[in-house]
């Protein structure tokens, strides 16, 4: 399951993951943001797999994935930054692969972190801003 928030006000976009997470389902969530009328390629991403159990993915599955995104990478015109918070040393091992790639094939440059605090730091949001956004429930379903 994942939600994608965006916060115009801050101009950055929150995506939320929990339980199994795959590549589609990332793939499809950086899709929702691109596709909404709200989207904004300078809109700082701010990604949160703390609450995902497990991982689908693999080094060729990511690849993939990120090689047939080109066109929607295109939208974006110059870097922009992607805090992507894991705790798990899978899911911040995961995070390090995607970021990896991603800067071979894309403008979008993450950086891992695994405390509040450190993405506070990496994004430059005030703490209680980012607390406000960390704290916001996933949709039903």
């Amino acid at each position: 399951m994942y939600s994608v928030k965006i916060h115009p006000e801050f101009r950055l976009v929150h995506f939320r993951f929990c339980g199994p997470l795959s590549v589609s389902l990332f793939r499809r969530a950086f899709l929702d943001f691109v596709e909404s009328p709200q989207f904004d390629p300078t809109f700082l991403m701010l990604t949160d797999v703390r609450d995902v159990s497990e991982i689908d993915a693999d080094f060729v599955s990511i690849f993939s994935a990120v090689q047939g995104m080109s066109r929607v990478f295109s939208l974006f015109r110059e870097d922009v930054l992607c805090v992507l918070l894991a705790k798990k040393d899978l899911h911040f091992g995961m995070s390090r692969m995607l970021a990896q790639i991603l800067e071979l094939y894309s403008p979008i440059r993450i950086w891992s972190v695994r405390s509040q605090d450190e993405a506070c730091e990496s994004s430059g949001l005030d703490p209680a801003v980012l607390d406000g956004i960390l704290a916001e429930g996933m949709p039903a379903g």
